[in-house]
C-alpha cells in the first residue's frame, strides 16, 4: 500500500501482477517481493528483492543455533514469551491496516465476521469457507 498510494513507485495493476506471480508459482509466499523489485528497478531491483527474501533465512539459522543452546536456561521460556508477544503485536498492526483498507461496507464486514466465526469455532479449511462465502 505504501509503495502504491504514498510513494507511487508502483501502479495498482503492477502490484496485483506481482502478487499473482508470487502466489501462482511454487515456493515461498513472499516471492512477489522479487516481482515488485523488478517493476520498480528492473533486474537490480529483482536481485535486491531476492536478497531481501533469502537473507532472513541465512541470518536465522545461526541465530537459532545460538538461542537453542541457551534455551534450557531459566531465561529461555521468558524470552520465548516476550518474542511471541512482540510477534503478535506486529501481526495485529498489519492485520489492522489490511482490515481498514478492505472493510468498506456492511456486506464486507458481515463476510469478515462470518469468516472469523467459522474459522474460530469450526475445523473447516479456509478454502471451504471462501467457497461458501464467495457468492455474497
Amino acid at each position: 500500500m505504501i509503495l502504491v498510494v504514498h510513494r507511487q513507485a508502483l501502479t495498482d495493476r503492477q502490484l496485483n501482477a506481482a502478487v499473482v506471480a508470487g502466489r501462482t508459482v511454487p515456493g515461498p509466499n513472499g516471492l512477489y517481493i522479487v516481482s515488485v523489485g523488478y517493476f520498480i528497478a528492473g533486474v537490480p531491483g529483482a536481485c535486491a528483492g531476492w536478497l531481501a527474501l533469502v537473507s532472513p533465512a541465512f541470518v536465522i539459522i545461526p541465530l537459532l543455533r545460538y538461542v537453542g543452546s541457551r534455551a534450557e536456561r531459566p531465561a529461555g521460556p521468558r524470552r520465548d514469551t516476550i518474542v511471541n508477544f512482540g510477534r503478535c503485536g506486529i501481526d495485529r498492526f498489519g492485520y489492522y491496516s489490511l482490515a481498514r483498507d478492505a472493510l468498506h461496507g456492511p456486506v464486507s464486514i458481515a463476510i469478515a465476521g462470518v469468516s472469523f466465526l467459522l474459522m474460530a469455532f469450526t475445523r473447516q479449511d479456509t478454502l471451504w469457507i471462501y467457497r461458501w462465502l464467495r457468492p455474497w
